[in-house]
């Protein structure tokens, strides 16, 4: 199987984990010191147990009624890969009973590859928000 067959197989299996209410399952996706930025660069979270963290909380403040990717860019280099892509994400706040809510944006991971499974590994992660009209 190629790489970038496998970073789309794995970043899809950690979309369907935390969507369906597994957040615990990410860990296995992250690095053990992950990244994750805010759009301006900003640190929001640094290691594999704050991220998990984060996928927790939002299990157990909202549902996701939909989860859509869009537009894949997957470029890999050796052991490194960068993978991009377009979402588009509908939840319902558990303390907001009846309000939906949609965000669309863009996600950025950083892969690597290595440690004892030699498997890809999310080292950073960054989201940044659309304005744009709706993603078909």
């Amino acid at each position: 199987m190629d790489a970038e067959h496998t970073l789309l197989q794995r970043l899809r299996a950690a979309n369907e984990a935390w969507t369906q209410g597994r957040p615990e399952e990410v860990a296995e996706f992250f690095h053990p010191s992950v990244v994750m930025a805010a759009p301006d660069g900003r640190v929001l979270v640094r290691g594999r147990v704050e991220m998990v963290q984060s996928f927790v909380d939002y299990a157990e403040g909202a549902r996701t009624v939909r989860f859509e990717e869009f537009e894949h860019r997957v470029q890999v280099s050796g052991d490194t890969a960068v993978v991009s892509y377009l979402f588009e994400v509908e939840y319902v706040v558990l303390e907001e009973p009846g309000v939906n809510h949609v965000e669309r944006g863009r996600e950025l991971l950083v892969f690597a590859r290595g440690g004892e499974r030699d498997d890809w590994t999310v080292i950073w992660r960054e989201q940044t928000p659309l304005d744009a009209p709706e993603l078909d």
